[in-house]
């Protein structure tokens, strides 16, 4: 019998209707699962157990639902979160229902585990953060928004916060609201390297603009890591509590609340295309990169890294042999299949070994980004369920159709490359692209990112070292 390796890829997709009396509260998980030689475990029935979380990894259990399915003949598997579901309670968790966990409060978890043969022990494949996209549930009826009446609004309007009155309040898009009513910060702190806008986020007539802490400068006035906070210093929310004075989850990159048929959409707070700028690039071992500067400040290349030598100029070894690539503890490269053509676009494959050599696989004066480095990009982006979205390249000159989701509105311009496995066997050209970071996970594991053909999400996580991945190099 197959093992199922601990390589399984998951998706979510958010399907929300916006109707005040239908939410719907279902979220699809999707997931291609692999056997331990990494190939597609096919037309294989599965048992997935999903537990909730709150506040953290180690928070209480609040959820947990078993479901089964049955893989396709490609290894790919997908379920419903709130349909079809065997039992819930299990795990320890209690037995409450998937409408009723308390989105409002954020900070949720789901750890997954699968299980093939029944009566079996379920193998426990990590944890993963929710997006925000999830907390829009807690938007299904007016009563979880405090105080607001909807009589009063209509399609289209703005969500701001009043503190004065505790509630939110509509702003028709045409115009601004006063600052007084506007997101603002409630201290008044500016940080000293945060997003400021001239006019904010409400329109002409708006408030100052909103800030934050930790944040780099940019145009559209959004918030940094500390929350919603702005010079107005008033009327505004502030960024620490407003959660619990909004009963509703809203990020700390600045989103807001629109009105729509009579639901709350979730605006994202940022705009990667109104952010970001061409960079100056770089050349290195012959080839000029193009580079782009993203809003937030970071300079990456736009292209996948295809050098044969060091920073120093040592030369990095191209290998093509299978065992002799499976049994390397240092650095080396190679084309997918070995083949040549793959060069352009897709740039070389390199083990972790070649990113970890202290004479730096990077121009000088440019790194491989770690893995805290990644997540600023995909938080700056909107979060991990939507950011893939807008750092793939678009169409399906590359890409597998539908290629879900893909604006490039980050100039990351994200091409499917595919891999090259621990055994020297090479898959998924067309279907996926994987990037390392410079972060090792644990001994003989590494940490990087991964986008898919048929989602908008990015993907963390970590495999062998020995495997080979893609590469891009952010400016130091």
């Amino acid at each position: 019998m197959k093992k199922i390796s601990t390589f399984l890829l998951a998706s979510f997709f958010a399907v929300v209707s916006y109707a005040q009396t239908n939410i719907p509260q279902l979220v699809s998980f999707s997931a291609v699962v692999r056997d331990a030689n990494n190939q597609p475990l096919v037309n294989t029935p599965v048992s997935i157990r999903l537990t909730f979380k709150e506040g953290g990894q180690t928070g209480p259990l609040i959820y947990c639902a078993l479901h089964q399915t049955t893989t396709n003949q490609n290894g790919f598997m997908s379920l419903q979160l709130n349909r079809d579901v065997l039992g819930t309670g299990c795990n320890g968790a209690p037995s409450t229902a998937f409408q009723n966990i308390p989105w409002e409060n954020g900070g949720f978890w789901m750890e997954v585990e699968y299980q093939t043969v029944p009566g079996s022990p379920f193998v426990n494949l990590g944890q993963l953060e929710l997006a925000s996209s999830f907390y829009a549930f807690a938007a299904g009826t007016a009563e979880r928004i405090a105080g607001f009446d909807l009589s009063g609004a209509n399609d289209g309007d703005v969500l701001t916060y009043n503190i004065t009155t505790q509630q939110w309040e509509a702003m028709p898009p045409s115009g601004g609201g006063t600052g007084a009513t506007g997101l603002t910060g409630a201290d008044g702190a500016v940080g000293a390297t945060g997003l400021t806008g001239a006019t904010g986020l409400t329109g002409a007539t708006g408030p100052a603009g909103l800030t934050g802490a930790t944040g780099p400068a940019g145009p559209t006035g959004l918030t940094g890591a500390t929350g919603l906070t702005g010079p107005a210093g008033t009327n505004g929310i502030d960024g620490a509590t407003s959660n619990d004075q909004q009963q509703l989850s809203v990020s700390a990159t600045g989103d807001t609340l629109r009105l729509q048929n009579g639901g709350f959409v979730i605006i994202p707070g940022l705009s990667a295309a109104n952010n970001s700028g061409g960079g100056a690039g770089v050349t290195f071992n012959g080839y000029t990169y193009t580079s782009i500067v993203i809003g937030n400040g970071q300079e990456w290349m736009a292209e996948n890294l295809r050098t044969t030598t060091y920073a120093n100029g040592d030369p990095i070894p191209n290998v093509t042999d299978n065992t002799q690539w499976e049994n390397l503890t240092t650095g080396a490269w190679s084309h997918y299949n070995n083949d040549s053509q793959y060069e352009n676009p897709y740039g070389k494959l390199y083990n972790w070994y070649t990113v970890n050599d202290s004479r730096n696989v990077c121009p000088t004066g440019w790194h491989v980004p770690s893995d805290a480095e990644w997540t600023v990009l995909s938080d700056y982006l909107g979060g991990l369920a939507v950011a893939g979205g807008k750092m793939k390249s678009t169409g399906t000159a590359y890409w597998l159709t539908p290629n879900f989701g893909a604006t490039n509105e980050s100039g990351f311009s994200g091409l499917p490359g595919g891999y090259r496995n621990y055994d020297g066997t090479f898959d998924d050209i067309g279907n996926d692209g994987g990037w390392w970071s410079s972060t090792e996970f644990a001994t003989y594991n590494a940490w990087y990112r991964y986008l898919y053909y048929n989602n908008g999400n990015v993907y963390r996580y970590y495999y062998s070292e020995a495997n080979g991945f893609s590469v891009r190099c952010l400016r130091d």
